[in-house]
């Protein structure tokens, strides 16, 4: 079977050195790129919370507006009161999920969320002049632990409060749906 990669033979026998380097650079940028997805997910996760805590906003904006919250003429409450001491519960909760997705992610030393290639450890084996692919390959390896095991984790913990959020919005709706209805019929 024959490959083609950039600077190896179009033969099995392509030089080990060769081949080596093809093999690093490959592997760093399938690494580099897992990062770069990982951030962009991040983002979307972010840009989507920050519409759902407007939605969230629009709602409870449009229930006071028309004096949900409130006393009618009557002197009855418009919502009972078990209704608004559930949503205040609800929004205090979505509140604290969209705030876990829209936190900002700590710098590398941290160790909770990695952006790129470790530079220290490119920066060492270049003051150290070790061999190009060794030191792209460790970076590679560096690169594929932080997406697993740092930003991975994180990526998942957003994921999560997002979801809940989002949840817990639908909740927001329903209760003042079924505190009205529990007034008015």
């Amino acid at each position: 079977m024959n490959f083609r990669f950039p600077g190896c033979r179009a033969t099995d026998e392509a030089a080990p050195d060769e081949q080596a380097a093809a093999l690093a650079d490959l592997a760093y940028d399938a690494a580099a790129g897992r990062l770069a997805e990982q951030r962009e997910r991040l983002e979307g996760l972010r840009t989507r919370a920050t519409a759902l805590l407007g939605v969230t906003g629009g709602v409870i904006t449009f229930a006071t507006g028309i004096g949900l919250f409130g006393e009618n003429n009557g002197g009855t409450r418009v919502l009972p009161e078990w209704c608004l001491y559930s949503l205040m519960g609800v929004l205090l909760l979505l509140g604290l999920s969209v705030t876990i997705v829209l936190r900002p992610t700590p710098d590398r030393t941290d160790k909770s969320w990695s952006h790129g290639p470790p530079t220290d450890l490119l920066l060492g084996g270049a003051k150290a002049h070790e061999d190009a692919r060794v030191v792209k390959a460790r970076a590679a390896e560096s690169m594929m632990h932080a997406a697993e095991d740092i930003n991975g984790p994180h990526l998942r913990r957003c994921g999560h409060a997002y979801g809940a959020a989002a949840a817990l919005l639908g909740v927001e709706l329903l209760l003042v749906v079924l505190g009205v209805a529990s007034v008015h019929w």
